[in-house]
């Protein structure tokens, strides 16, 4: 039986384990947090996988010498001056690479799943793999797959999601292509370098960064021109063709889409490339939150409620609808920004239990501002909302519409709109 092992056991690993585990892989695995392993060996991991099912471990080097194939998903965070840190991929990367045994009669397929800069594989990953002696193509062979994952989507798991694979050498590629032919249930494509392959995922999500960033900045000037962006986008969006549609919100969260364009920002600006239109939607998208605290400042003003001691009501706490992850939410910008306003801040999210600070919606609060699109929030009555005493409702997400509150003793104010 193939054995699989997977160093880093976080959000990406867990869903490769328990892909894994369906597939019938015997698995190991291994993560920098104790408590994490822990969880996997008395079942109370994340991952959807008993306990039984994985050889949970803290040694690195076991898992190398009983792993046909490694998969490393360790993260690649961005430092302060949002340069990418390496520093996790390139210790996984000496752990294996020490752990190589050149008299191993099958030589393992590592295969890098991280989200990481171009050239990273060949210029970071090689180095540490081979400098105790081993040699790509004869004790090892190596292939950046770049992890595809929809969070909360049920529409889109991961064995459904096509894989991009990049190799060091040929037989690489055959050794990666014919391991997530056997994962997956989607198509498979090799490219030419790992590079390619690195540099795929960044494009992917620097798209939908930079068109993120488009409607919202339509929808800021269509709201000044006092014309409906939502109506604006729907009508454009009639065209059959040459049109794709984004919505304008509250501000771009989880790690990938306010992340992966910075590693191709700073790989290129250090070959003096400098990515104008990379870093204005960046700049766009961060100033999200703002827009929303400004929005709701002035509604505040304008029912004559002085900012200073305002109660205000955080509707969302995870980045997105219908998932407890919190990585880069706006919400926490909004929070931050309101509370230098002198409001006092509530946050009710039931993805988010452990940091809601209150157990309703309606709470009665002076402005209640909607960042997250969960279910929940879409059945909100707002009618309901404003009998209990709020006096402002700022829909950061578009989730209802102004004729939702016409004749409603509450002020609605909207992206866009």
């Amino acid at each position: 039986m193939t054995v699989i092992g997977i160093f880093g056991m976080g959000y990406v690993g867990s869903e490769v384990a328990e892909l894994a585990v369906q597939r019938g892989y015997e698995l190991y695995a291994t993560d920098i947090d104790p408590e994490v392993i822990e969880q996997l060996r008395d079942g109370t991991h994340a991952a959807a996988i008993p306990s039984e099912a994985v050889t949970a471990t803290t040694d690195g080097a076991r898992l190398v010498s009983e792993s046909d194939v490694i998969v490393v998903t360790v993260p690649s965070p961005l430092n302060s001056s949002y340069s990418v840190d390496l520093t996790a991929l390139e210790s996984v990367a000496t752990t294996i690479g020490e752990a190589l045994d050149s008299d191993q009669t099958d030589q393992p397929l590592i295969a890098v799943e991280s989200t990481i800069p171009p050239g990273s594989t060949e210029n970071v990953v090689m180095p540490a793999l081979t400098e105790a002696g081993s040699v790509v193509g004869e004790d090892f062979y190596v292939a950046h797959a770049p992890e595809r994952i929809t969070p909360g989507s049920d529409d889109w798991p991961m064995k459904d999601l096509p894989r991009v694979i990049g190799a060091v050498t040929e037989t690489g590629r055959d050794r990666a292509v014919s391991f997530y032919d056997s994962l997956l249930d989607a198509a498979v494509h090799p490219v030419g370098s790992p590079s390619v392959a690195e540099a795929s995922k960044i494009i992917e999500n620097a798209f939908r960064d930079v068109n993120i960033a488009f409607v919202n900045e339509v929808a800021r000037s269509l709201s000044e021109l006092e014309i409906d962006a939502i109506e604006s986008l729907d009508a454009a969006a009639t065209k059959p063709f040459g049109f794709m549609r984004f919505e304008p919100g509250a501000g771009v969260g989880g790690h990938c889409i306010p992340v992966d364009p910075y590693l191709l920002i700073d790989q290129a600006q250090q070959s003096g490339f400098d990515h104008q239109l990379l870093k204005l939607s960046r700049d766009i998208n961060d100033d999200m939150p703002s827009y929303v605290v400004d929005q709701t400042v002035r509604a505040l003003n304008g029912v004559e409620i002085l900012p200073k001691g305002s109660e205000i009501l955080l509707l969302g706490r995870a980045f997105k609808g219908e998932i407890d992850d919190t990585r880069n939410s706006p919400s926490y910008a909004i929070e931050s920004e309101l509370s230098e306003y002198g409001c006092e801040v509530d946050i009710y999210d039931p993805f988010v239990p452990e940091e809601s600070t209150v157990e309703t919606p309606y709470t009665g609060a002076d402005a209640v501002v909607l960042v997250t699109d969960h279910t929940e929030f879409e059945a909100l009555e707002l009618g309901d909302i404003a009998d209990a005493g709020t006096e402002v409702f700022v829909d950061g997400r578009n989730v209802f519409t102004p004729e939702d509150a016409v004749d409603l003793p509450i002020e609605y104010v909207a992206i866009g709109r």
